[in-house]
Formats: C-alpha cells, sequence, structure tokens
C-alpha cells in the first residue's frame, strides 16, 4: 500500500506536458469518449459517486481520469443489463407498427395524454426508421422517435406553446432519409420507463447509445444530416438531451430547445458521424472535396 501510495503521489507531482495526462490516467476529452460521448456533468457525476478517480496534478487546473477506471466503466456499459437482477438480454431496435400500443402506453405513464397510436404507425409507414425501442424482457423500456422534418417545420414546432410536440406532426411532414438532400431532425417523444435510479441511468444510456450507432449508420450510407433538435419541459427529457451534446437555444415557450448543428460541432459521436459520411462520400462521389 505505501508503494502505490508513493506512486500516485510521484504521477500527481511529475510535470507533464500541457494537456497531455499523466501515465495511466485520460484526459476529460478522451473518458467521455470511451464512455459514448457522454456530457462533463455526466463524467463528474461518475467522479462523485466513486466510480471514476480524477486526479489534478500539482500546479494544474485540468482533471485526469483514471484509466482503469474509465475502461472498466466502459466495458461494463457494453455488457450490463437494465436491472441487476435481470437475466436476459436487451437489445435496443427499430419500432415496428406493432409496438406502437407498446411504446404510447410508456409514454402516457412518463408524461400523460392521449393515445396517438394511429399517428405514430402513420409516421412509420411513411417512414420506417422515425421509431427506436429499448427492450427488456420483452417489455419496451424506452423509446424515441426521430423525424426528419423540414427546417420550417421544426421552427413552428419551437415556437409553439403546446407541451405536446407531436400534435402538428402528420405524416404528410415525414421526409424521407435521402443522400440527394439535407436533412433536419428533430428527437421526439424521448423517453425512460421509471424505476430506480440505477435502472433509469442505464435505460438512458442504452438508449442515448442506440441512438448514436443508428446517426453513424446513417452516415455510413451517405444521409447528409445538418441539424438534430429537440425539445423538453420534463427533467429526465432536459436531461437526456444535455447528455447527448444537445446546446440549448433560446425558447419564447415554457418548453426548453435544444439543437446540435452538425457541421460546427465537435461532439464525439457526431465526429464519428462526419467520418462516416466523408468516407461514404469518397467512394460514392469521388469530385466531392469532403
Amino acid at each position: 500500500m505505501l508503494l502505490d501510495f508513493l506512486e500516485e503521489q510521484f504521477r500527481m507531482n511529475t510535470p507533464v506536458r500541457r494537456g497531455q495526462p499523466p501515465q495511466g490516467y485520460y484526459t476529460a476529452t478522451v473518458a467521455k469518449q470511451k464512455l459514448g460521448g457522454i456530457s462533463d456533468g455526466m463524467l463528474r457525476t461518475y467522479v462523485q459517486n466513486g466510480t471514476i478517480e480524477r486526479i489534478t496534478p500539482a500546479g494544474r487546473k485540468q482533471g485526469f481520469y483514471k484509466r482503469i477506471d474509465v475502461d472498466r466503466l466502459a466495458r461494463s456499459f457494453d455488457s450490463l443489463p437494465l436491472d441487476r437482477d435481470d437475466k436476459t438480454d436487451t437489445q435496443f431496435r427499430m419500432a415496428t407498427r406493432d409496438d406502437m400500443p407498446a411504446c404510447v402506453e410508456l409514454l402516457i405513464n412518463i408524461f400523460g395524454g392521449g393515445n396517438t397510436v394511429e399517428k405514430r404507425q402513420k409516421w412509420i409507414d411513411k417512414n420506417p426508421e422515425v421509431a427506436y425501442v429499448v427492450e427488456s424482457k420483452k417489455k419496451i423500456v424506452a423509446c424515441a422517435f426521430v423525424l426528419p422534418l423540414t427546417p420550417e417545420k421544426i421552427d413552428a414546432i419551437f415556437e409553439d406553446r403546446g407541451s405536446a410536440s407531436i400534435r402538428q406532426i402528420t405524416a404528410d411532414d415525414i421526409q424521407p432519409f435521402d443522400t440527394s438532400r439535407e436533412t433536419h431532425v428533430y428527437v421526439v417523444s424521448l423517453g425512460v420507463q421509471p424505476g430506480s435510479q440505477l435502472a433509469k441511468r442505464l435505460r438512458g444510456e442504452i438508449l442515448i447509445r442506440g441512438l448514436i450507432k443508428q446517426l453513424i449508420t446513417w452516415g455510413s450510407q451517405g444521409i447528409p444530416i445538418t441539424l438534430i433538435a429537440g425539445r423538453s419541459d420534463t427533467r429526465d427529457g432536459i436531461n437526456l438531451m444535455k447528455h447527448m451534446g444537445f446546446t440549448e437555444i433560446e425558447s419564447h415557450t415554457d418548453n426548453r430547445n435544444f439543437v446540435i448543428e452538425v457541421e460546427r460541432s465537435g461532439i464525439p459521436h457526431i465526429m464519428l458521424y462526419k467520418k462516416a459520411l466523408a468516407e461514404w462520400r469518397q467512394h460514392h462521389l469521388p469530385d466531392s472535396k469532403e
């Protein structure tokens, strides 16, 4: 133990190059990327609850994060079920028309509101890639709808003083995912089944990780997404959007508005999306400058 203590003190007090972590540690940027692009707030939470050790070397303001702790947590995310006593596999997947009654029941339990099954089924009929769920023990425990809309429609939703974002979205508003046109995505009805703090966090993590993978898949398919938008007036919805890296923008309603401007964004998972899109363009559009 004395040897470990002396080694730790040596690491904390050994000068390192600006921006470079001591041996055995990650910078905050690398740590967040290793953990699936989590937010600064979520990283602080892992430090505060003792999951990840953070050190600040002498004379430095920038903290660093213990590599062993970060890597262990990242591995656990890849294999951990939604509940500690859940022995079945959980999965993130694209939703179908048949999933809509369960999704709507979940959303009503979280947000209230009425029966929107038929409306959501029409969305899926128009574009099958707009709905996603997390399923555990054959039960839907989280869902999200990712709708390609026109910029004008998204602006109209942001200006709508009503609390229900979906009330003015019809199947005719849903756009295709098309390689030949810019895509503006609106994230709506992002919900996680209530439960223990651990269960909610894990369900949210799986939902977010799945959406990020889908985003990168669209990049590899050549889908040019320029804006990702969303709004919420609930604590869980706001926290999920912040966790995904959204930037909050001015709102003139009781809802809080969030966007990611893809071209300017440096969020790790957005960078992965842009890399996938650039590789697609290199192979399919040889004259493209990107």
